[in-house]
């Protein structure tokens, strides 16, 4: 019996070992010289998905390498932007995902070993370790304990965070002045001393700025997509199909187009390009609404660049936008804009009529209004997205946002030093 126990003992702990061993077992792709680089800055992803904030990190990667920073992206093997980074040669070290939370406690066996690795490699070059979401930052916070290398947060949506995520780094980033203002207001409630800046999001403008159209629009959705199009005017949004149906507010935008198509006979079509859990649950509202043929699903793509080259209005219907690096796409392709009052780029990127329209939030009707004016004044409309596109490059664009951000690490990589 005892020896029965001991080797159930022993098994249980082997396994154990195997499991843990496994959970620990990191990638390197293209990683840059350990002795060749004098500021080096690890970008995290822990998200799997893509969504504006993933792909916000990936753009940013590729910036900074475009600028000569040493920057390392660290995601987990299974995530949406690793194959686009692969084929990019861009450095990441990737990770198992597996992860156990409660609060302020995260076991991410993974990214602990991952970044024990590259502080290992790099140890005092290390500029700053950038994180992009609540778990990866507490991981974060404990690998660089002892050391006085600053860890930032980025807060790529709206609402309230705990106070135990906003004074864990050393700095806060917001990618509108809204969030800021929801962040400095809430840090003052609690107490919290921590230094918030505001950036906005990354974008990648080379895929955007190279595109060329070979095809006439109906042949290109058909190719790409399988989609048949009307004749009507075509708008565009790009989002992912969140589960939380407010986030994006597709409702809102499926009531507005029954709006415009049975009450004030304005035939529209829109492509939705994005995938996500909701997608069953709106095309079954695409269906009670009889919008079947007026509203394309193309699922998440890389064709982005293509989708807004040949739509006539791009929209955003989420009332709480974070900001939207899809405006900045859009913008890109001069094309004319809606965006909700309430949304994070309202009044800093989007001015209503001189580089955009906003609508009312939550409000069918005045979303319905702006889709209405702009395919009733073409001219004024194009004009106002010809605006949109030089205040995305003069402001927005992200060589810009790059200098930025390398002249705030840096400023708070010396303050972190000298107070240690």
């Amino acid at each position: 019996m005892v020896l029965l126990l001991i080797g159930f003992m022993v098994l249980v702990c082997t396994a154990f070992w195997l499991w843990r061993h496994h959970l620990q077992k990191i990638s390197v792709r293209f990683l840059p010289n350990a002795h060749g680089a004098e500021e080096v800055v690890l970008l995290l992803c822990m998200d799997p998905h893509s969504g504006g904030l993933e792909r916000c990190v990936l753009a940013q990667h590729h910036e900074f390498i475009k600028a000569g920073v040493c920057s390392i992206l660290v995601t987990p093997h299974n995530a949406f932007i690793l194959p686009v980074a692969l084929r990019a040669q861009l450095p990441v070290v990737t990770y198992h995902p597996t992860l156990v939370s409660s609060d302020a406690w995260v076991w991410c066996p993974g990214l602990r070993a991952a970044l024990d690795f590259l502080i290992k490699q790099y140890g005092q070059r290390l500029l700053v370790v950038h994180s992009n979401s609540p778990r990866e930052t507490f991981v974060a916070r404990d690998a660089l304990r002892g050391l006085d290398v600053p860890l930032v947060f980025s807060r790529h949506s709206v609402g309230y965070i705990r106070p135990s995520l906003r004074s864990t780094p050393d700095a806060l980033i917001a990618v509108s002045p809204a969030i800021a203002e929801e962040l400095e207001a809430a840090n003052k409630r609690d107490g919290i001393k921590q230094q918030v800046a505001v950036l906005p999001p990354f974008f990648d403008t080379d895929r955007i700025e190279s595109f060329e159209p070979t095809q006439d629009r109906a042949t290109f959705f058909k190719q790409t997509f399988g989609v048949t199009l009307k004749t009507c005017p075509l708008l565009v949004k790009v989002a992912h199909l969140y589960a939380d149906l407010a986030h994006k507010n597709h409702p809102l935008v499926l009531e507005a187009m029954h709006e415009l198509i049975y009450r004030r006979n304005i035939p529209v079509q829109i492509a939705l390009a994005g995938a996500g859990p909701s997608e069953a649950l709106l095309r079954r509202l695409v269906r009670e609404k009889g919008l079947d043929g007026y509203v394309h699903f193309l699922g998440a793509t890389e064709q982005t660049p293509a989708v807004f080259h040949y739509a006539d209005v791009a929209l955003l219907a989420g009332r709480k936008e974070a900001f939207g690096m899809a405006l900045a796409e859009g913008g890109l392709m001069k094309k004319p804009t809606i965006i909700a009052d309430t949304a994070g780029a309202a009044g800093w990127l989007i001015e209503d009529g001189v580089t955009g329209y906003l609508f009312r939030a939550d409000e069918a009707s005045s979303l319905a209004d702006r889709i209405a004016f702009i395919l009733q004044h073409p001219t004024e409309a194009t004009a106002c997205g010809a605006r949109l596109r030089d205040r995305v490059l003069n402001d927005f664009g992200p060589a810009t946002t790059a200098r930025r951000m390398m002249v705030f690490y840096r400023q708070l990589h010396d303050s972190v030093k000298t107070i240690a």
